[in-house]
């Protein structure tokens, strides 16, 4: 006969060797709940896919369009543990490489069954022992696969400035129902987007986030009701959708869901569950709700023609005389600079393509800036075309866009640092 031994070797460390023991045996508890696992640790939700729309003054994010990652974010459960999903907790970063436990978590959508604030039991080093501490906070809210994002939580500003980079991350969590105070839960690694509010350029949104598209009843009687609500009005398609109940299907790959909806445009069929709350479906940028009992009657059509963005010789217009230099004047310092000797102005509100040449007032060239991207924005480091940074003063900005065959002038004051008089 054979007999295999596993032994583990332990260490810990505290404050003091009391401390140091004590830290100990709560490591040796992890490790004895990890042996009784058969090391299959078990593994937070599969992250969620998020998706965002850069609109004036906010940001639409939504991660509930793609149907695939929301069930097996929701439904999974990883090898090793019985934690069943409990919600999304929604973050604010300082920078794209800051650790969550310095960002803020400004909104938390949790399934309403009761569980709230969820405590694990850790070695708190500050006070030498191990106690239960708070790691979610949920509220029994209710899911939610989307959120507007229009103030600063961070600087604790009620608005966002257009052009201005905002860092925020969407995570899912996943609580064990065991009393065991390890691994209570789990929560999926950030991927921080950076954002920016913006508007489009030589765009015309013809749809704000909440409005109600309007539909047209082609079959059945009974009272159910489709209200297609408007998400992300950027990726609004000028098309047209035939709505059908199919009472047959189990849609959304569970039999929990009896009744689904079939929406087609084109040659895209797409099958969705009937919700009528916030966790209905998103597809197209709508989120598609049916309130009432459907029948298998029922069918409706949808047209988003007088919804999509407008794109034509106005909006060019329109948004050739947004385009800007901020800060101006520049004076000493810009808020958006991460080192005091890396000064930069951003021009903001550009087209694809766009030539920029700075002059002095004297007429002289100081440098010529190129951009050839599809961000609104591109930063000058007040530094002349040999890398020098340009003396204080009043300096011409000559925009060209060459797609669009116009120029624009800017006239920009830069007061550096070190000239800025010293007050008393």
């Amino acid at each position: 006969d054979t007999q295999e031994i596993i032994v583990a070797t332990l260490a810990a460390f505290g404050m003091d060797r009391f401390n140091s023991v004590t830290a100990l045996k709560l490591t040796d508890l992890s490790a004895q709940e990890a042996f009784n696992k058969g090391f299959q640790w078990p593994a937070p939700p599969a992250r969620p896919n998020v998706r965002y729309a850069e609109v004036d003054g906010k940001i639409i994010l939504e991660w509930g369009s793609d149907l695939t990652r929301v069930l097996r974010t929701e439904t999974e459960i990883g090898v090793g543990g019985d934690h069943a999903f409990e919600g999304y907790n929604l973050y604010q970063f300082s920078s794209p490489d800051a650790d969550i436990s310095e960002a803020r978590r400004f909104a938390t959508f949790d399934v309403s069954n009761g569980v709230r604030t969820v405590f694990e039991r850790i070695y708190v080093e500050e006070y030498g022992t191990e106690s239960d501490v708070a790691i979610q906070f949920g509220k029994d809210s209710g899911i939610k696969r989307f959120f507007v994002f229009d103030r600063d939580y961070i600087r604790g500003i009620e608005k966002l400035s257009n052009g201005n980079p905002y860092h925020l991350a969407v995570t899912a969590y996943s609580v064990t129902p065991h009393a065991t105070g390890f691994q209570k839960a789990l929560e999926s690694n950030p991927v921080v987007l950076t954002v920016r509010p913006q508007q489009p350029f030589g765009t015309t949104l013809r749809a704000a986030f909440g409005d109600t598209v309007q539909v047209t009843r082609t079959g059945g009687t009974s009272g159910a009701l489709l209200v297609p609500i408007v998400i992300n009005p950027v990726t609004l398609l000028d098309a047209s959708y035939d709505v059908a109940v199919d009472t047959n299907t189990a849609s959304y790959q569970s039999s929990q869901i009896a009744d689904g909806l079939v929406i087609s445009r084109t040659d895209t069929v797409v099958h969705v569950p009937v919700k009528t709350d916030e966790t209905a479906p998103i597809f197209d940028g709508i989120q598609w709700k049916l309130i009432n009992a459907p029948a298998a009657t029922d069918a409706f059509s949808v047209s988003t023609s007088a919804l999509t963005a407008s794109r034509d010789a106005a909006s060019t217009q329109n948004s050739i005389a947004r385009v800007n230099v901020f800060p101006n004047p520049y004076y000493g310092i810009n808020s958006l600079e991460t080192h005091r000797f890396r000064p930069f102005v951003t021009f903001n509100n550009l087209p694809r393509r766009a030539t920029i040449r700075i002059f002095n007032l004297a007429g002289h060239l100081i440098t010529v800036l190129q951009k050839d991207d599809d961000s609104q924005f591109l930063h000058w480091k007040l530094i002349n075309s040999f890398n020098i940074l340009i003396a204080s003063g009043m300096y011409i900005a000559h925009l060209e866009f060459p797609d669009l065959g116009q120029t624009k002038i800017l006239k920009l004051s830069v007061i550096l640092e070190q000239v800025i008089p010293e007050t008393y």
